[in-house]
């Protein structure tokens, strides 16, 4: 038991820390955008890279932060009548849709690795006048996934564990 939970509160931490961390990239994103309005309304030079690259940031803050919502219950639920349920019964249904959890994101973890490995395959660029490398941000799709399922694994456990003795922690 002492190793189980000593894998969940790795799996936490690792969950915490990857959403705190990606939580910086809003500073560069700010700055880039407030230098764009600066270069664009001040010196009528706009650029031809921060609207692309503020997509990017914006897109590993929201995919990585997914595990961090996870862990502090962020996401978007229905609890209308979940809320009504007895503490074991709540459990038993979050089971069930931590199932349909694993299938969208093993397919998303898939997917993306398979898209992620055609475009590192090529060393993919995106078509605008920039051309950055696109498989950079594409290697975010799996990274992400792969630290939703973990945090999807540890509330899964956690889940059983509440619908089996009816108490909230391990």
């Amino acid at each position: 038991m002492q190793i189980l939970k000593r894998l969940l509160s790795w799996i936490d931490r690792l969950s915490d820390v990857s959403g705190k961390i990606v939580a910086l990239i809003i500073a560069p994103i700010i700055l880039t955008i407030v230098f764009e309005v600066i270069m664009r309304y001040a010196f009528n030079m706009p650029t031809i890279w921060v609207n692309e690259f503020s997509w990017y940031l914006f897109g590993a803050l929201f995919a990585i932060g997914g595990a961090y919502g996870m862990l502090h219950g962020s996401h978007v639920n229905v609890e209308i009548l979940q809320m009504r349920l007895p503490r074991r019964v709540r459990a038993a249904t979050d089971i069930f849709t931590g199932l349909l959890t694993f299938l969208f994101i093993g397919v998303l973890l898939i997917w993306g690795w398979r898209l992620f490995m055609s475009s590192f395959a090529v060393l993919e660029r995106s078509h605008t006048p920039w051309a950055p490398p696109v498989y950079p941000m594409k290697f975010i799709v799996p990274l992400s996934a792969f630290f939703m399922i973990l945090q999807a694994i540890a509330k899964f456990i956690r889940d059983i564990y509440t619908a089996v003795t009816g108490k909230e922690t391990l």
